[in-house]
């Protein structure tokens, strides 16, 4: 079974750790969600009386359904200090490893931190000799960092893409 990876050196200099997800975490994993959506700038001009409850619905059900869908996986959050920045959610109860949600608030995106932590997840997937697999959508601009990683599209059935890394 899968432990939560060991985040690379080049975390230290933002004073990075990678942990378990908790309870007292939901608020802040409902705030990340709001902000990794395709639709922020659509849901932007809603009205708060109707956004904020979509948006709490809709994170209720994302978290119920990874639940029942990857009831082993490990859920992970990234702090830089003691802020929480990010999480991961990694399923390892299959043949190939599924990194299930990954995603980093606004200000913390395009500085090298996804990237270190899907080498973690990768190195750590080599040396079990399993394959990686995810699910982006067609139009997040994270397709271009899991290209450079390695990984290729398996499968489309818009608006998702299946992606997957072998180790060689």
């Amino acid at each position: 079974m899968f432990a939560a990876p060991g985040l690379p050196l080049a975390f230290a200099q933002w004073g990075c750790i990678l942990r378990a997800a908790a309870a007292c975490d939901a608020a802040f994993e409902r705030i990340l969600f709001e902000t990794a959506r395709p639709d922020t700038a659509v849901l932007a001009t809603w009205p708060e009386a109707a956004r904020k409850p979509f948006l709490d619905q809709q994170f209720q059900f994302q978290t119920i359904h990874y639940e029942r869908v990857y009831p082993k996986a490990f859920r992970g959050i990234v702090e830089a200090g003691r802020e929480p920045i990010g999480r991961i959610i990694l399923d390892c109860a299959k043949e190939a490893w599924c990194v299930v949600d990954i995603a980093l608030m606004p200000r913390w995106r395009g500085r090298g931190l996804g990237g270190a932590l899907l080498r973690a997840v990768q190195d750590a997937a080599a040396r079990s000799g399993v394959a990686v697999v995810l699910t982006v959508d067609m139009n997040n601009k994270a397709q271009r960092l899991y290209r450079r990683l390695g990984f290729v599209v398996t499968e489309q059935a818009l608006p998702n893409i299946a992606m997957a890394w072998r180790p060689a």
